[in-house]
């Protein structure tokens, strides 16, 4: 049980934690001082120079019920239903179809370069190109024509 002056109130005594869950028991003078302290809505304080309470902003604090009400409904656009699904980024220095989109002749240069580093490969580069034929049976040849 603690006792607190109403001259100087403290928050974190009368709720510590920002939880307000203390049991706060009020005397009736108490809260005179209180309103000469801190006025009220209809008189300024009396304690303190040029003080008022706040106001509050909203009169009605139903703001589920506000939200929902027609009028506000209206004047709001339609909700956005689509999904937009994003496309991965490939990384053009591991994907060589997609750096050959960005840079046409980069494809030319790594082949310049494999073939500088590697000369196995660039000798069988250089070899030449045997031209493919049919496999299988022998091509027949044709009759030859009867001369007279």
């Amino acid at each position: 049980m603690k006792a607190s002056v109403q001259n100087k109130l403290n928050l974190l005594r009368l709720a510590p934690g920002g939880h307000v869950g203390l049991f706060c028991i009020w005397t009736e003078s108490a809260f005179r001082k209180l309103d000469e302290l801190y006025g009220t809505w209809r008189k300024p304080a009396s304690l303190k120079t040029g003080y008022n309470l706040p106001m509050h902003k909203m009169t009605n604090t139903d703001l589920s019920r506000i939200l929902k009400s027609e009028e506000i409904q209206k004047s709001l656009r339609a909700p956005i239903k689509t999904i937009n699904c994003r496309v991965l980024k490939k990384n053009p220095l591991k994907n060589l179809r997609i750096m050959l989109k960005l840079n046409p002749y980069a494809k030319t240069a790594r082949r310049h370069a494999i073939l500088e580093h590697d000369p196995s490969i660039k000798a069988k580069m250089m070899k030449p190109k045997k031209k493919p034929g049919k496999k299988g049976a022998p091509k027949k040849q044709a009759p030859a024509k009867p001369t007279a």
